[in-house]
């Protein structure tokens, strides 16, 4: 029997807002859906800043960055678990060259955006649809660590990095991933684009399926 899941349909904010020392604070969103949320005036969905959370059977439908900066998930200097979720939105690909008109600056991931000494940990979630100038769905930067496993990306762009974008990231491992006619539109990272890491990065027994 499916659990019964909280719904939420808001406009311009954030649902859950952490503050913390050291990552003493950890928050928990369980069989939550957050729905048609247009994040403005560099809003935040949910931002995690020096603390943790967790978060299992969460859906994102439709939450989109519109305006100069914005993010879904931000986290920085922070740790976050994430499984068993699906993030996605509607638009087709035609969205992408919104984003550039004049007023408007860079998007970095549309679903979750890492800063800092951060940890991010992904794990059978499902990612579609997302839109940014970098990043479609995910973007890494600073030395933060990123584990993303048994996770699917699908039709998802960016000008740079169609599922994922990391620049200076500490360690990137991708493993046992799916990554399925996502576009990268200056043809820089189709589907992952990774550069400047100090760690590792790898990538382990993934699909990656062109158009």
């Amino acid at each position: 029997m499916e659990q019964a899941r909280e719904q939420y349909y808001l406009v311009d904010g954030s649902i859950a807002v952490s503050y913390g020392e050291s990552n003493a604070l950890v928050s928990y969103l369980y069989n939550t859906s957050v729905v048609r949320t247009d994040i403005k005036s560099k809003g935040r969905l949910i931002s995690v800043i020096q603390s943790a959370l967790v978060i299992e059977n969460f859906v994102s439908e439709q939450n989109y960055p519109v305006e100069v900066d914005t993010q879904g998930i931000y986290v920085s200097d922070a740790e976050v678990w994430i499984s068993k979720s699906k993030f996605f939105g509607q638009e087709s690909a035609y969205y992408f060259t919104t984003i550039r008109l004049p007023g408007l600056g860079n998007i970095f991931g549309s679903f979750i955006s890492v800063y800092g000494l951060s940890n991010l940990n992904i794990n059978s979630t499902t990612f579609s649809n997302g839109r940014a100038t970098q990043g479609g769905c995910i973007s890494i930067f600073g030395d933060s660590n990123a584990t993303i496993s048994n996770c699917d990306f699908n039709l998802c762009a960016a000008m740079i990095g169609g599922a994922i974008y990391a620049d200076g990231f500490a360690n990137l491992k991708i493993s046992s991933s799916t990554f399925q006619n996502n576009i990268g539109y200056r043809g820089n990272g189709q589907n992952i684009y990774a550069i400047g890491g100090t760690g590792t990065f790898q990538l382990d027994s993934c699909k990656l399926i062109s158009h």
